[in-house]
């Protein structure tokens, strides 16, 4: 999604669930929009090698696993 900003200084922060906030937290810039500069360099995002994507449903509890139909995914 692109949002047009007026002209100006800007506090650019950067987030990504992967990443641990300490990591992220040197990402962040001050950014100068402007008719000649409104580009900005490549950011290298590391992500945290101890992220898991499991999470607990809206009850503080595991999901079920779906139960298997046979179906294989080509």
């Amino acid at each position: 999604m692109v949002v047009q900003r007026p002209d100006g200084r800007y506090q650019m922060h950067v987030w990504y669930e992967r990443s641990l906030p300490e990591d992220l937290k040197q990402l962040d810039r001050t950014v100068t929009i402007s008719a000649s500069s409104h580009t900005l360099e490549p950011i290298q995002i590391a992500e945290n090698p101890d992220f898991t994507l499991a999470h607990k449903n809206k009850y503080g509890q595991d999901y079920v696993p779906p139960a298997s139909s046979g179906y294989v995914h080509p």
